[in-house]
Protein backbone atom coordinates (compact mmCIF):
# COMPACT_ATOMS: atom_id res chain seq x y z
CA UNK A 1 0.00 0.00 0.00
CA UNK A 2 3.00 2.01 0.78
CA UNK A 3 4.29 1.91 -2.63
CA UNK A 4 1.14 3.03 -4.15
CA UNK A 5 0.41 5.68 -2.06
CA UNK A 6 4.32 6.88 -3.00
CA UNK A 7 3.17 6.78 -7.05
CA UNK A 8 0.23 8.53 -6.26
CA UNK A 9 2.14 11.16 -4.00
CA UNK A 10 3.63 11.65 -7.33
CA UNK A 11 1.31 11.35 -9.80
CA UNK A 12 -1.81 13.10 -7.94
CA UNK A 13 -2.80 16.67 -6.15
CA UNK A 14 -5.26 15.15 -3.94
CA UNK A 15 -3.07 12.67 -2.86
CA UNK A 16 0.45 13.41 -0.19
CA UNK A 17 2.36 12.96 2.66
CA UNK A 18 2.20 12.84 5.55
CA UNK A 19 0.57 9.15 4.93
CA UNK A 20 -1.24 7.32 8.02
CA UNK A 21 -0.99 3.71 7.61
CA UNK A 22 -2.87 1.12 9.78
CA UNK A 23 -2.71 -2.57 10.20
CA UNK A 24 -5.80 -4.66 10.90
CA UNK A 25 -5.41 -8.29 12.39
CA UNK A 26 -7.42 -10.24 14.68
CA UNK A 27 -6.32 -7.61 17.83
CA UNK A 28 -7.92 -4.95 15.66
CA UNK A 29 -6.56 -2.15 13.73
CA UNK A 30 -2.86 -0.17 15.22
CA UNK A 31 -1.93 3.16 13.22
CA UNK A 32 1.63 3.00 12.20
CA UNK A 33 3.62 5.61 14.11
CA UNK A 34 5.85 8.08 11.65
CA UNK A 35 8.86 5.38 12.29
CA UNK A 36 7.13 1.81 11.91
CA UNK A 37 6.22 3.96 8.13
CA UNK A 38 9.44 4.80 7.55
CA UNK A 39 10.68 1.15 8.21
CA UNK A 40 7.67 0.13 5.86
CA UNK A 41 9.47 2.05 3.38
CA UNK A 42 12.76 1.41 4.08
CA UNK A 43 11.47 -2.54 3.02
CA UNK A 44 9.55 -0.91 0.04
CA UNK A 45 12.76 0.60 -1.47
CA UNK A 46 14.67 -2.55 -1.02
CA UNK A 47 12.07 -4.82 -2.76
CA UNK A 48 12.01 -2.08 -5.40
CA UNK A 49 15.97 -2.32 -6.04
CA UNK A 50 15.33 -6.00 -5.56
CA UNK A 51 12.56 -6.21 -8.98
CA UNK A 52 14.98 -3.66 -10.65
CA UNK A 53 17.60 -5.63 -10.50
CA UNK A 54 15.78 -8.79 -11.74
CA UNK A 55 14.03 -7.18 -14.24
CA UNK A 56 17.57 -5.58 -16.02
CA UNK A 57 18.89 -9.19 -15.90
CA UNK A 58 15.84 -10.00 -17.89
CA UNK A 59 16.03 -7.94 -20.67
CA UNK A 60 20.40 -7.85 -20.52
Amino acid sequence: MLRVLHALDLTSASVGKPFSLCRIDSEGAHHLSEEEIQEVGDVVSRWEDAEQAVIAKIFD
